[in-house]
C-alpha cells in the first residue's frame, strides 16, 4: 500500500465544499445600513426632545457637517468585508469603550464649573494665598503655615506676594519687589517716617499702575516702599478697606464682595 503525501496546494476543507467561503456572519452591507438607520432615529429623536434646535440655517449647516462626517466613517465599513459573529463582542467592546469616554467627556465638560471649583479650592489649600472664590463672589484666603495670612496678586503684570497686616495703614513694598518692578531706587526720596514693630523706619511714597486680585483690578493704587529690607511686602489697610468689608473666620480671611 502507498501513502499518499498531502498537497500542499490543496485549499483548506474548512472553507466548506469546492472551495466556496463560508456564507456566515453579518455583511458590511447591511451593518452599513443597520448604522444608517440607527443614526436617522437617533437625529429624530434629539430633533423631537430638543423642538428648534434646528430652527437656524447655521444649526443645519452644523447637522450637515456632522452627518457628512459621520457618513465617511460609516462608509468604511463597507471595505471591511464580511463581519464573523466571532468579531462581534470585539467590535462592541470597541464601541462602548469609546462611548463611555465620550459619555465622560460630555459629563465632564457640563459639569466643569464645579470642578473648576473643587479646583480652586484644593489650590487654595495648597497655595494659601492664592485667592479662591466662594458661591457668594467673595475672596478667600487660607492661614500659612506660620500663622500669617498671605495675598499673592499681580502689580502691574508682576506677581508679588503680600504679608496681611492690619496693623499697618498702607500697602508696603519691599526693596526687592519694588526692582522687580522696575522702580529706580536712586530717583526714590524715602523722606516718610514710618513706625513699626521694629521701630522707626523710613519709606518713600510712589505710585503703580495697576493691582489685580482675582477678577477685581486697582488702578492708580499709592504705595510705598520701605528703605530697610523687608522679607516680603506688606497689604494694609488702605487696601483691605477697599472692599465692602473684611473678616478673619478662624484659618480664612473673607474679602467680602458686598
Amino acid at each position: 500500500m502507498v501513502e499518499r503525501k498531502p498537497n500542499l496546494f490543496q485549499k483548506n476543507s474548512d472553507n466548506g465544499e469546492g472551495g466556496k467561503p463560508s456564507r456566515g456572519g453579518i455583511s458590511a452591507f447591511w451593518l452599513f445600513i443597520i448604522l444608517i438607520v440607527l443614526t436617522g432615529l437617533g437625529v429624530f429623536f434629539l430633533a423631537d426632545r430638543f423642538p428648534g434646535s434646528l430652527s437656524r440655517d447655521d444649526d443645519q449647516i452644523d447637522l450637515v457637517r456632522s452627518l457628512a462626517i459621520l457618513l465617511m466613517i460609516m462608509s468604511s465599513i463597507l471595505g471591511v468585508g464580511r463581519l464573523q459573529k466571532s468579531d462581534l463582542p470585539k467590535y462592541l467592546r470597541d464601541i462602548g469603550l469609546w462611548a463611555a469616554i465620550f459619555i465622560l467627556l460630555f459629563v465632564g465638560y457640563s459639569y466643569r464649573d464645579v470642578f473648576e471649583n473643587v479646583w480652586d479650592r484644593a489650590s487654595n489649600n495648597l497655595i494659601p494665598a492664592q485667592a479662591y472664590t466662594n458661591q457668594a463672589g467673595d475672596l478667600e484666603f487660607t492661614r500659612s503655615s506660620d500663622g500669617h495670612f498671605y495675598i499673592e496678586m499681580f502689580v502691574d503684570d508682576e506677581r508679588v506676594k503680600f504679608l496681611v497686616d492690619t496693623g499697618a495703614s498702607s500697602i508696603v513694598l519691599s526693596l526687592a519687589d519694588t526692582q522687580r518692578l522696575g522702580f529706580d531706587l536712586d530717583k526714590l526720596t524715602f523722606n516718610r517716617i514710618f513706625e513699626t514693630a521694629n521701630g522707626t523706619g523710613r519709606g518713600a511714597s510712589a505710585q503703580v499702575n495697576r493691582m489685580t486680585l482675582g477678577e477685581r483690578q486697582f488702578q492708580d493704587v499709592r504705595v510705598s516702599i520701605n528703605q530697610a529690607p523687608m522679607s516680603t511686602s506688606l497689604l494694609g489697610m488702605t487696601f483691605l478697606k477697599r472692599f465692602p468689608s473684611f473678616e478673619f473666620r478662624g484659618d480664612k480671611l473673607i474679602l467680602r464682595s458686598q
